[in-house]
């Protein structure tokens, strides 16, 4: 990409860039995980997600692991984007945070693994699954 690219929506703007790395990296997902992907990337578009990045991976996992029910699902959902976006877009930022590649996958694979894991345990509810996200997600972390 070069250049400045114009766009009056953000979502349409992720909507071509994801679609297109999916197809020149030959993965295919379940609409619904690039429908997901999508709002993600257009969510740290947002000022207050930002933090989530510059927090160490390790700290975010304390805190989501020290407390239970929604609020661990919710920290652990943050961390497995904040390990996805970095991971994505960030990756050369790995060195100087003293993370390796393999361990930004093996942690946000984990934190995804754990919502998907919870989601298939709850019960029904009249929506769409959203815990195949996150199983997709968690299974296919480094693709």
């Amino acid at each position: 990409m070069s250049g400045v690219e114009g766009c009056t929506d953000v979502r349409d703007f992720f909507r071509d860039h994801v679609t297109e790395a999916l197809k020149s990296l030959a993965v295919r997902t379940e609409e619904a995980t690039e429908h997901y992907l999508v709002n993600l990337l257009a969510g740290f578009t947002v000022s207050d997600r930002i933090q989530e990045m510059c927090t160490p991976f390790v700290e975010l996992f304390a805190r989501a692991v020290n407390v239970t029910g929604a609020e661990r699902l919710y920290r652990m959902r943050n961390l497995g984007d904040a390990a996805l976006f970095v991971s994505g877009f960030l990756s050369d930022s790995c060195d100087r945070r003293g993370v390796t590649q393999p361990y930004v996958y093996a942690i946000g694979a984990r934190a995804y693994g754990e919502v998907g894991r919870a989601g298939r345990s709850a019960p029904p509810s009249d929506g769409p699954d959203q815990s195949l996200v996150f199983v997709e997600l968690a299974d296919r972390f480094g693709a």
